[in-house]
């Protein structure tokens, strides 16, 4: 990894962890207000779930394993297309191997 990689990453775990606080200071604040009323604890959670999948996805080693995983499954694809077109080229081969008998 390039030294410009390895600063832009660190500056996203910095900033990762500072939205992580700031989650946690949003869930203490949306906990007092269902403590007065509890009609919106629905709306309450799915913001903070939504926030914690951001967080989750921005995640320097979330973003790795993506990575990895993503590079397996082009592998898989090319292999593949890879075999589709060896049985193709087969396929061809018998059929113009059988017109020129």
């Amino acid at each position: 990894m390039s030294v410009a990689g390895a600063d832009a990453e660190a500056r996203l775990s910095e900033e990762l962890a500072e939205g992580r606080a700031c989650r946690d200071r949003v869930a203490a604040m949306l906990l007092d207000d269902l403590r007065e009323d509890q009609r919106n604890w629905q709306l309450h959670g799915a913001l903070l779930a939504e926030a914690d999948r951001i967080l989750d996805e921005l995640d320097v080693e979330k973003r790795s394993e993506r990575l990895i995983e993503e590079l397996d499954r082009h592998a898989r694809e090319r292999l593949t297309r890879r075999r589709w077109l060896d049985d193709v080229r087969v396929r061809v081969r018998r059929g113009l191997g059988r017109d020129g008998e």
